[in-house]
């Protein structure tokens, strides 16, 4: 027989993370392992994977190996970013721009390329920002909550062009 019981590290049973468990485990001759059940509390807050620590004590009969293990409550609850619209505008900064996707949560950052952009407003799945000022080119666009982003890699269907003058290509200049 060992004894177990679990023990908070990331995660933890004050934020509801999972739920404590303790209890014994009994070995038939020959058995070397056993399965411990704990129960994990989904949520839906975005964060990182969290993880708890389970002890085994007391052997009776046995020895423990390694007498801590650790638990991994991989979270399900990613940012992502599905459409940005419009996917285009003006060097200058300015444009209102409505980002689609999931697990956005207040908080949450936006960059075009390596510039900050406004977030004026934020959903579940949408956020709105004002874009800043930047180079001519293709950009990506990063939606960070938390700790964790979505990138969309410039040049995808929702990565974002700065575009000279609001639209096209830069102009020239004229030659007399």
């Amino acid at each position: 027989m060992v004894a177990y019981a679990t023990a908070d590290g990331t995660a933890t049973t004050a934020d509801s993370d999972y739920q404590r468990a303790s209890g014994t485990l009994t070995f038939a001759p020959g058995v070397t392992t056993q399965t411990i059940t704990v129960p994990v509390n989904g949520d839906t807050k975005i964060e990182a994977d969290e993880t708890f620590a389970v002890a085994l004590s007391g052997p009776t009969n046995a020895i423990i190996a390694r007498g801590t293990g650790t638990g991994t409550i991989v979270i399900d609850d990613r940012v992502t970013v599905t459409a940005v619209n419009p996917s285009g505008g003006p060097v200058g900064g300015g444009a209102t721009v409505t980002i689609t996707g999931t697990g956005f949560a207040a908080g949450a950052s936006v960059t075009f390329g390596t510039m900050g952009a406004t977030v004026t407003n934020v959903t579940a799945t949408t956020i709105t920002v004002t874009t800043p000022a930047h180079g001519v080119g293709v950009v990506d666009v990063t939606v960070t909550v938390s700790g964790m982003s979505a990138t969309k890699a410039g040049g995808t269907p929702t990565s974002w062009t700065r575009r000279h003058r609001g639209h096209g290509s830069p102009q020239r200049p004229h030659r007399a």
